[in-house]
């Protein structure tokens, strides 16, 4: 921000970097640049890399990753547990809800292929 990088391209590369990485949304991203001192300008020129359909495509890869170490939880528990994590990732709650409720019906139905049908535990 004081002008000795390029704060668009440092922008760009921290949002492209942060949300296929760590899978942070455009909410949170908006922070970290905001606490980096970037103007609002180069902020919303970099976000917009990030759209809605980008955003609730990645949490379900996000919540799809998480899957295996959920396999015996109860269903209520584990859109808890999926929700929850969406949410500190920065992701709104629709799209959290969105994302956990089509991954746990999908899950529950063996829709996916290759894997086995959800087990709940009971």
């Amino acid at each position: 921000a004081v002008g000795l990088v390029d704060d668009q391209a440092y922008a760009d590369a921290l949002v492209r970097s942060r949300f296929s990485g760590t899978g942070a949304s455009g909410r949170a991203l908006r922070e970290v640049l905001v606490r980096k001192g970037l103007d609002s300008s180069t902020i919303e020129r970099a976000l917009s890399q990030i759209d809605r359909d980008d955003e609730a495509e990645r949490a379900a890869q996000l919540v799809a990753r998480k899957r295996r170490s959920l396999a015996g939880v109860p269903r209520e528990t584990a859109y808890r547990r999926l929700s929850s994590m969406l949410a500190r990732k920065g992701y709104s709650p629709s799209v959290a809800s969105a994302a956990v409720r089509e991954a746990l019906d999908a899950w529950g139905s063996g829709e996916e292929s290759g894997e086995e049908s959800w087990q709940w535990g009971l």
